[in-house]
């Protein structure tokens, strides 16, 4: 897996191989706790099932390009109050591979550079079948990072390539969400806070370079922490660092991971409860308290961080995201039926329980 910072390579990038997927990840908490959310857009969407059933059955068919989704998860409280995850036919979307331009149904990213900043701009409109809808313009603003902040190859590079590619470690989030129930408004919210984005991109199916994937990002005053732990065929790899593109360090490496107090799920999916990141000097200590999302292959955390730094004697506690996959179990035919009552095939007749508000709701 190749590991890098470089917004000059966030526009997206052609995928001749089936199975390639690509995605734009966003988050952001909001300065009073209050809410957060997470935005993703898919180019070959690595969590569809029609477009893994297309790879088994005819390869040479099974393009990214044709398995564009959007997905958009807001909380409240840590409570969901909008939850989507629609595919949307290709003829309804735009991937311009010169700039960040992306359209995806209602939904559109787009990127400015310029004097030493970075701005991504993110309009999104997407209706449901029970009613509800959500509607939101926000802006993400930081610095330019530098090119060279973050460079790694985890493996040999020989074979199918995985990417991350790291744009904005941290962004002032700013703009407006507007939530309804039903064609009713609901909410209508301010949204200020600090967010995150990231930039994925892999060259076959995600399940036969990961068997799982653990992610979190927690944003203290010293920088971003960020962690990756990944059991890949070859063994397990550990990845975190603290991140300050603003100090002269850069970046601060954590060498020893351990994890801890298992935990399932009701879909019997088993991760760590506990994670505990060291170095020389810092400990980083993790504990996944608050489930915002619990399916049978995905887990999503409201997570908090406390950092006890041995230099300058100093601990700080922080909430963040973190995020837990097991690939392979995006091909059991035991969870499809629950996983398509939650997803949306934009042109389609939807399933039955996404056309009540209630019953759609419950799948949350």
């Amino acid at each position: 897996m190749q590991i890098y910072s470089d917004p000059g390579k966030d526009h997206p990038t052609p995928k001749p191989h089936p199975g390639s997927y690509e995605w734009w990840y966003f988050d952001g908490i909001s300065d009073d706790l209050k809410y957060s959310f997470v935005i993703i857009f898919y180019q070959g969407n690595p969590f569809s099932s029609r477009y893994m059933n297309s790879l088994s059955q005819n390869k040479s068919r099974a393009l990214a390009e044709a398995y564009p989704a959007m997905s958009i998860s807001v909380y409240e409280h840590n409570k969901p109050i909008f939850y989507s995850m629609s595919e949307y036919p290709a003829d309804q979307c735009l991937f311009s591979t010169e700039h960040v331009n992306i359209r995806i149904g209602n939904n559109t990213l787009s990127a400015r550079r310029e004097r030493g900043s970075l701005s991504c701009r993110l309009t999104l409109a997407e209706t449901l079948p029970s009613g509800d809808t959500l509607s939101a313009d926000l802006s993400f603003e930081s610095r330019d990072i530098p090119v060279d902040l973050l460079t790694e190859n985890v493996d040999s590079g020989e074979g199918p390539m995985h990417s991350w590619n790291l744009i904005q470690p941290e962004a002032r989030v700013n703009g407006q969400i507007g939530v309804s129930e039903n064609g009713r408004i609901s909410r209508c919210v301010p949204f200020a806070g600090t967010g995150y984005h990231d930039h994925n991109l892999g060259s076959e199916p995600i399940d036969r370079k990961f068997a799982d994937w653990y992610w979190g990002r927690f944003h203290f005053d010293a920088g971003t922490f960020i962690f990756y732990i990944m059991n890949t065929a070859s063994g397990r790899v550990c990845r975190a660092w603290l991140i300050d593109p603003v100090n002269e360090k850069g970046v601060m490496k954590f060498d020893q991971v351990s994890l801890s107090e298992p935990q399932l799920n009701g879909f019997l999916l088993s991760s760590n409860r506990k994670l505990e990141f060291t170095n020389s000097e810092a400990q980083v200590y993790i504990q996944l308290d608050h489930s915002l999302d619990s399916g049978p292959f995905y887990m999503r955390f409201s997570a908090q961080a406390v950092m006890h730094s041995t230099v300058q004697h100093m601990i700080a506690r922080k909430q963040g995201i973190t995020e837990y996959l097991r690939p392979s179990r995006i091909h059991s035919r035991i969870f499809r039926p629950l996983v398509n009552m939650r997803r949306r095939y934009v042109g389609e007749k939807p399933h039955w329980v996404q056309r009540s508000p209630r019953l759609y709701r419950w799948t949350w």
